[in-house]
Parts: C-alpha cells; sequence; structure tokens
C-alpha cells in the first residue's frame, strides 16, 4: 500500500508540475507543503482513507483560476472534477466511496467556496491547506497573491482596517480568522503557534509605520 500511495503521489505531483500556478502562492511548493500538512494531521488518524487524502491534497487546486476571475467561486468544484477526470486518465483504481471522499475533499477545501465537509478526509485535507496560509509561509504567500493582484500592502489612511484590496486587509479580514475553523486537534495546535508568528508582525509593522 506505501509503494502504491507513494506511485501515486509521484504521478499526480508530476501532472500538477505541468499546470501553470495563478500566482507563486499557489505553485508547485503550495501543493507539496498542503500534501505534507495533510500527511502529518493524518498521523493522528489511522482510520483516514490515505489514498483519498494524497490524491485530494495534491490535486486540491487542479483548475487553477486566479481570485480576481468571475469563475473563482467554482474553483474547487471545477477542481474536483477535473480531479476524478485525470484519475480515469492516469488509470489510478479507486472505489466509489473513494470516488465520493475525494471529491468532497477538494470541492470542500476553499474557504471562498463555503461548502461543508462531509468526511473526515475533507476535514484533514482543509485544514492542511488553510494551515499553509498561517504563519511565516502564509505572509510571505499572503504578500505574493496580493501582488499578483495589483493590491497595495496596506491603505495609508486605515492601515490596520479589515477590508478587502490590501495584503493586511486580507490579514486581518481572513488569515486570523482560520485558527478558530480548524477541525482537528493538531491543526489546531500548528495554527495557534503560526500566529504567534503573524501576531508580532503585526505589532512590529504598527511600530514602522505608525
Amino acid at each position: 500500500m506505501i509503494i502504491e500511495l507513494n506511485k501515486i503521489r509521484q504521478v499526480l505531483m508530476s501532472h500538477m508540475t505541468i499546470i501553470p500556478p495563478t500566482d507563486l502562492g499557489h505553485d508547485i511548493l503550495h501543493i507539496d507543503r498542503v500534501y505534507k500538512n495533510a500527511m502529518r494531521l493524518c498521523e493522528s488518524y489511522p482510520e483516514a482513507d490515505k489514498l483519498v487524502v494524497t490524491v485530494a491534497s495534491i490535486m486540491h487546486d487542479c483548475v487553477p483560476i486566479h481570485k480576481n476571475h468571475v469563475l473563482r467561486k467554482r474553483a474547487s468544484e471545477l477542481s474536483a472534477h477535473e480531479c476524478l477526470s485525470q484519475l480515469d486518465q492516469k488509470d489510478i483504481k479507486i472505489t466509489d466511496i473513494q470516488r465520493e471522499k475525494i471529491f468532497d475533499a477538494v470541492l470542500c477545501h476553499s474557504h471562498s467556496a463555503n461548502i461543508d465537509t462531509k468526511f473526515l478526509e475533507s476535514k484533514i485535507v482543509q485544514d492542511a491547506d488553510r494551515l499553509d496560509a498561517i504563519g511565516a509561509i502564509g505572509l510571505a504567500r499572503c504578500f505574493t497573491v496580493s501582488n499578483s493582484m495589483g493590491q497595495s500592502i496596506y491603505l495609508a489612511d486605515q492601515p490596520f482596517t479589515p477590508i478587502d484590496g490590501t495584503a493586511i486587509g486580507h490579514i486581518l479580514k481572513k488569515i486570523i480568522t482560520l485558527p478558530n475553523l480548524m477541525h482537528t486537534p493538531e491543526a489546531k495546535k500548528i495554527a495557534k503557534d503560526r500566529m504567534e508568528i503573524i501576531k508580532l508582525y503585526l505589532e512590529a509593522l504598527e511600530q514602522e509605520i505608525l
């Protein structure tokens, strides 16, 4: 089973490598980190289907749609369908329940889609993806994505207002809420630790710009 999982991982990672990301915050390194986060979370849940988690964590962004695009809210839905299509094309055999779980995990991973998870595996993948938005790497990704959208770091007259349209506004509106949205105890612990980095950064930024 381990050999089979490693082979599936290699095949899917190779597929994701050739897909141009919408921005460098959603590149193949992001995919790899989400996969590793998911595997770490799986350690606390021996009952979780690692094949489902492996596939969904790697393929969750297999239909990249820029955040400014009109179809952005359907990105996870389109990725879920494309994920299953790629499994069929690559002749990766899965059961009907695994198909259902993979579809749900990819569909529900997106914060903006706001779809409730139905399975443990979906919760693990959602937590794994959200962890990559917190901490040092989360800050780096936030500024990278914000820059790709032509956004400012902050607004001069209201730098620490939780609003869309600036990097700091996004941190305060969305990212700081993520620890409370985690499902698994391990993800909650990791998120709490990573939030300390963000808090320290915001405190330092306030001293520097105000």
